[in-house]
């Protein structure tokens, strides 16, 4: 009989969103600029997710009540958490698995009882955005993104059937073989963020040069796509590391790979590649050689890229100059 009173009461024991506003409002606590549809989502949030944030919020407000400035900004990242999520629900209509979702609660996301979740706020019940973009690099940072993929410890990964009857959290799988070809964007994208050793670069793609309008890879993702086709992750990256240190070969996304070129000289010079060997779709399978093949081919690759790259100055300047340039080398070969 005890054993059941007590299983009754825990059920209970939360205070719903009216109760915990009603005490705010009691001691004063709540934020002036905490507006009435704010206060609302924020009470319907609670009910969801039956109090699971409720200390968490109190300690924001009671911050903010004591002049802490950087509750501030808790409460703003807070507010934007749930304005995302309440934008979902209006267009939502699975409410019992919507409701499954937000009792992941403080503790954990997913099904994963030993995976503490580490990120607060409420839950998207959908997942909206299905790619890379967002940059997860975990199933709860991809979650809390809204965003079906993510790539973890090197490997590309997706949730599957997010908010479904059987399986509230989804499934996560590895994308499929077919989708990391590169001939797509999502393969592209995966792919672009696997060569890159650092997690944290950003605007590779944000470089607007007037006339120089295309972002190249001068290390061409699908070349170095097929030379690491096969590694261990930690084995990948060390040989991206070393092209980089000893032969001066960046990868992936990294601002150093970048060139800024007229769309007609960046055409050419994929041709020129393509001539020189270095066509992807043509090239020779490294699934099965050994780091040293690998390496040897790197060298090779950023010797040919060298010469390569004086052919490219003088197309630049050539176009750029015309008849006032003095040439200095030979320009792309791709006859």
């Amino acid at each position: 009989m005890a054993g059941g009173i007590v299983k009754g009461l825990s059920k209970v024991a939360w205070e719903a969103g009216e109760q915990f506003f009603k005490r705010m409002d009691k001691e004063k606590l709540v934020p002036e600029i905490l507006g009435t549809i704010t206060r609302q989502d924020m009470i319907k949030q609670i009910d969801l997710q039956e109090g699971a944030e409720n200390v968490n919020l109190e300690r924001i407000f009671r911050g903010i009540a004591n002049g802490d400035d950087s509750m501030h900004e808790a409460l703003s990242d807070y507010t934007t958490t749930l304005s995302g999520a309440s934008h979902y629900q209006q267009n939502y209509t699975r409410l019992d698995a919507m409701h499954n979702l937000q009792q992941a609660g403080a503790e954990r996301l997913t099904g994963r009882k030993r995976t503490p979740r580490t990120i607060q706020g409420p839950v998207p019940p959908q997942l909206a955005d299905k790619t890379f973009d967002q940059g997860a690099q975990s199933y709860e940072e991809a979650v809390m993104l809204g965003t079906t993929k993510f790539t973890e410890d090197g490997v590309a990964k997706q949730i599957r059937n997010y908010g479904s009857d059987t399986s509230p959290h989804g499934r996560v799988t590895k994308v499929d073989v077919r989708k990391m070809s590169g001939r797509g964007t999502e393969g592209r994208i995966t792919w672009e963020k696997l060569l890159t050793l650092d997690r944290n670069a950003k605007g590779f793609y944000g470089v607007k040069l007037k006339g120089k309008e295309h972002a190249h890879h001068w290390n061409p993702i699908g070349v170095m796509k097929r030379v690491v086709e096969g590694l261990d992750p930690k084995v990948r990256n060390q040989l991206i590391s070393e092209a980089q240190d000893e032969f001066g070969l960046y990868s992936g996304n990294t601002m150093f790979n970048l060139r800024q070129l007229p769309t007609d000289i960046h055409d050419k010079l994929h041709k020129a590649l393509n001539k020189a060997g270095y066509d992807p779709k043509k090239m020779q399978s490294f699934a099965k050689a050994d780091y040293a093949t690998r390496k040897e081919f790197l060298k090779e690759f950023a010797r040919v890229l060298s010469e390569i790259d004086e052919q490219v100055f003088e197309e630049v300047m050539t176009k750029t100059h015309g008849s006032n340039w003095v040439s200095k080398f030979k320009g792309l070969q791709v006859e």
